[in-house]
């Protein structure tokens, strides 16, 4: 599904891409990420729960079920309430 700017915070979405990193502490380890979709939008992930689980999933191709809940940096604030990894 295609998130617009007009979509509602909280509007469930599927959203498939690339997994990048976004942040990074003190010592250059990542700590939150973002999905990187094929039509070039990004996705903030909101780094709780089960959105921790990809951080292991650096530059793999993932599909992730979860809500809008809001935005930072201009860009969707996505909690993630699914995912899995895409082979291919």
């Amino acid at each position: 599904m295609k998130v617009s700017s007009s979509t509602a915070v909280s509007a469930r979405v599927t959203v498939r891409g690339l997994v990048i990193p976004w942040k990074w502490d003190s010592q250059g380890n990542v700590t939150a990420v973002m999905i990187s979709a094929p039509d070039e939008r990004e996705y903030l992930v909101h780094m709780t729960g089960k959105a921790m689980d990809l951080l292991r999933h650096l530059h793999e191709r993932v599909q992730v079920k979860g809500r809008i809940t809001g935005s930072e940096e201009g860009k969707p604030l996505l909690q993630a309430e699914h995912y899995w990894v895409r082979k291919g």
